[in-house]
């Protein structure tokens, strides 16, 4: 019999048919606006108080910083608003400041759903710092507010516990009536957009917390077993009085048609697509954007911290496996803790007395940048949306507030700097001559020129035997303007109703031959 062996292929290959960051809007809480809806002055506009914190000043700052950080987060920022004073004390709790340093999303989140009341800055913290699902102990990508816990997609999508439900809900759920309803954890949701179906939510909703809502509900009635039999009795009422509607719509005059009442096990969930699911989710503050893995030497990574620092990472060779490297949930979750202050470059290694990976470095690094800037429009990286993944460093993008797609391309490291660099002086030589794609300006990370944006050129597809003619015309006229490609191939022609048009000038040069 034949043998049949699976092909290998290229590790490059196989990261440029890999997507380290995905093509999919989950419309999670955290995307919508929340620098605008809960905007936070904690830090700035600060004079020198006047007026001091009373008995409080009688405590040594140490205590008072323990006793501030275990605050829950809306009682400290009422703290805040007594007077200059307070907000100086707030300002240099520790736990506090990291926050505010690395990631004010959650907390800008939890205050916008008001459930600040049940979290401190410690409970924060250390949900921000832990790694793993508290449901199934996976690797964590969210952060469900009311818990203020990490949980992994799978688990909020598909886990009851983590569906909030609305005050009748509770009634027809749990018994529990309007009268023990302010005892329990709740959440205002904020309008809009929810779930990878971009469900549409016009109005805010007033959300309890699932199980609370059961201990609650168990509470008063005793057990379990009553608080079901309660509820099987409601229903069975219910049931009667829709029947009894039903008769006298079938046998009387016109009237509106009786709905019958749903059960808790008949409910439609809905899972990924119920909105509610995602009212109460923020992502977690880690992203993988690109990676390069070498298993012989060091591997290099791009991270994308509380959606607006980013990290270079290098990974020593035999410090973790290669597979878990590729992974992103799974490097994620096995990175050591990230290093405070300052840093956007950071070498991780294996302590040789305990064997675990640390942080052997962590400093400012000025990277190379790209120097051919010409053109006045700068897009900054973080305001691009990737969308389809073209090839390793392109991309189809837009940004946001617009629907228009444009074709992205940088420098994922600093050693690709200098193909980008060439790039961006060759589309300078060729500017409104129709031989590329229009250059509609550069791409900043952190005010570095890292790449450009180009016009996306829809329903072209590369040259075939075909197109010989119209790549020729291009080439030609390239050539007539002392101008050589360096790197002729089919992929390098895009063609639109039979026009040819040349890209990746990543090898070009100006010369004398024609």
């Amino acid at each position: 019999m034949p043998t049949h062996t699976n092909p290998t292929l290229p590790r490059e290959h196989l990261l440029d048919l890999t997507y380290a960051r995905p093509n999919i809007t989950n419309h999670t809480l955290d995307e919508h606006s929340l620098d605008q809806k809960c905007p936070l002055d904690i830090g700035s506009h600060r004079v020198k108080p006047v007026f001091d914190l009373g008995w409080l000043e009688r405590l040594p700052y140490e205590l008072v910083a323990e006793i501030l950080a275990e605050l829950d987060l809306r009682s400290l920022f009422d703290f805040c608003a007594v007077n200059q004073r307070a907000m100086q004390a707030a300002d240099g709790v520790p736990q506090f400041k990291q926050i505010l340093k690395h990631n004010t999303t959650a907390l800008r989140a939890m205050l916008a759903i008001q459930v600040g009341s049940y979290t401190s800055c410690t409970d924060l913290l250390r949900t921000l710092k832990t790694a793993n699902c508290e449901h199934c102990g996976d690797f964590a990508g969210y952060i469900y507010l009311l818990h203020c816990t990490r949980v992994c997609f799978l688990c909020f999508t598909e886990e009851m516990r983590y569906l909030p439900l609305t005050a009748p809900q509770l009634y027809r759920d749990f018994g529990i009536s309007k009268i023990s309803l302010p005892g329990l954890p709740f959440m205002k949701s904020l309008p809009g957009r929810y779930s990878p179906n971009g469900t549409m939510c016009p109005k805010s909703l007033t959300l309890y917390d699932r199980d609370s809502a059961k201990k609650a509900g168990i509470a008063a009635h005793g057990s379990q077993a009553v608080m079901e039999q309660f509820v099987t009795g409601n229903f069975s009422r219910k049931m009667d009085e829709f029947e009894n509607r039903e008769r006298k719509y079938i046998n009387g005059p016109p009237a509106p048609k009786p709905r019958r009442p749903i059960s808790a096990l008949e409910e439609h969930d809905g899972r990924s697509s119920n909105p509610r699911r995602f009212m109460s989710i923020v992502n977690a503050p880690v992203q993988l954007l690109q990676a390069s893995v070498d298993q012989d030497s060091d591997s290099h990574f791009r991270l994308l911290l509380n959606k607006k620092h980013i990290k270079y990472i290098t990974i020593a060779a035999g410090v973790y496996e290669d597979d878990d490297m590729c992974f992103a949930p799974s490097l994620s979750s096995i990175l050591p803790p990230f290093p405070t202050g300052d840093w956007n470059d950071g070498y991780i290694a294996k302590n040789e007395e305990s064997g675990q990976p640390y942080f052997r470095s962590a400093g400012r690094t000025a990277f190379p940048r790209v120097r051919s800037v010409w053109h006045s429009n700068t897009f900054d990286y973080l305001d691009l949306t990737m969308r389809t993944k073209l090839r390793t460093n392109l991309y189809e993008v837009r940004t946001s507030g617009s629907s228009d797609t444009m074709v992205a391309k940088f420098a994922r490291f600093d050693w690709e700097i200098g193909y980008l660099d060439n790039e961006c002086a060759a589309y300078r030589w060729i500017e409104d001559t129709g031989v590329g794609p229009r250059f509609l300006g550069n791409i900043a990370e952190e005010g570095r020129a890292i790449g450009f944006v180009l016009e996306h050129l829809p329903d072209a597809h590369h040259a075939t035997p075909a197109d010989y003619a119209a790549c020729k015309e291009a080439l030609s006229k390239l050539h007539h303007m002392g101008i050589a490609h360096g790197d002729i191939n089919k992929y390098n022609f895009l063609v639109v109703n039979g026009k040819a048009t040349l890209i990746d000038f990543d090898c070009a040069r100006k010369t004398t031959d024609k």
